[in-house]
C-alpha cells in the first residue's frame, strides 16, 4: 500500500487539467499550477501535459511556436503564452489593477477590485490598501477613513 506523496498522487489521479483555449490565461495558469503541485509533476511532465490541454487559439499558437522554437521549461512556455494571450487593451495585470475606480455600486467595485488583483500574489499589502481606497467613490472613502480601519479586509467590510 502506498503512503505519503504516492497516496496523494493516486487520490488526485482522476482530476483533469482544464483546457486552455486562449482566454483568461491568469486563471488557467493558477489552476494548472495547483494541478502540477497535486500531481508532483516535474518540468518535463508539465510540458507534456500542457500539450494535451490546449485547444483552439491556444493549440494553434503552441503548434506555430513549436515550429519556431522548442520550449525548454514550463516557465519559458508560460511567458510565451502570457505574451500571446494577455489582454492588450487593459495592459498588464498590475497596470490594470492600479487604475481601477468605483463606477457603480460598492458590490460591483469589490468584485472589480478582486478580479485584477487575484493574480498579483506578490503585491504589498500597502499597495492593495492604497489602490482600494484610491479607487473608492470620495463619499465612501471618507466614511471608510473615518472608521479607522487597519487592514484591507476591514476596509472592504466597512465600505
Amino acid at each position: 500500500m502506498e503512503t505519503g506523496a504516492g497516496q496523494d498522487r493516486i487520490k488526485f489521479k482522476k482530476l483533469e487539467i482544464s483546457v486552455f483555449n486562449g482566454k483568461d490565461p491568469d486563471g488557467w495558469f493558477h489552476r494548472a499550477e495547483h494541478y502540477f503541485q497535486m500531481h508532483l509533476m516535474n518540468e518535463h511532465e508539465k510540458l507534456k501535459i500542457i500539450i494535451v490541454s490546449l485547444e483552439g487559439k491556444g493549440l494553434s499558437w503552441f503548434r506555430w511556436s513549436e515550429n519556431c522554437k522548442r520550449f525548454r521549461s514550463w516557465k519559458e512556455l508560460k511567458e510565451g503564452m502570457y505574451n500571446q494571450f494577455r489582454s492588450r487593451e487593459h495592459g498588464t495585470s498590475c497596470a490594470r489593477f492600479l487604475t481601477i475606480r468605483q463606477e457603480g455600486t460598492i458590490k460591483e467595485y469589490l468584485q472589480w477590485f478582486k478580479e485584477p488583483s487575484a493574480p498579483l500574489s506578490e503585491i504589498a499589502e500597502e499597495v492593495l490598501e492604497g489602490t482600494f481606497t484610491n479607487g473608492l467613490d470620495p463619499i465612501i472613502w471618507t466614511e471608510v477613513f473615518s472608521m479607522r480601519v487597519v487592514d484591507l479586509e476591514d476596509m472592504m467590510e466597512a465600505a
